[in-house]
């Protein structure tokens, strides 16, 4: 999976999670330089979400906290742990 399929599927989820369309999500998010618009109880539905849908699982460790700042960090992170485990 690449890094920008991974960032598709996060923006769908977070724009499906605040009732927004992905579209306008992804704008906002261009305008703002790619940050999670998220808090803390929302990324981990998130995360859980990503990890079913692309059957992987994200190292519970500071690197994974770490990309949750952008969504194009943790698509980062997401693409990566898609190449281990596939």
């Amino acid at each position: 999976m690449s890094v920008e399929e991974a960032e598709d599927v996060v923006i769908e989820l977070l724009a499906a999670r605040h009732g927004v369309e992905a579209v306008a999500l992804r704008e906002d998010l261009q305008g703002r330089g790619q940050d999670m618009p998220v808090d803390s109880v929302v990324m981990v539905l998130v995360l859980t979400a990503v990890e079913a849908r692309f059957g992987i699982r994200l190292s519970a460790d500071e690197d994974t906290a770490r990309s949750l700042g952008s969504v194009r960090d943790f698509s980062r992170t997401i693409a990566e742990a898609s190449r281990k485990e596939g």
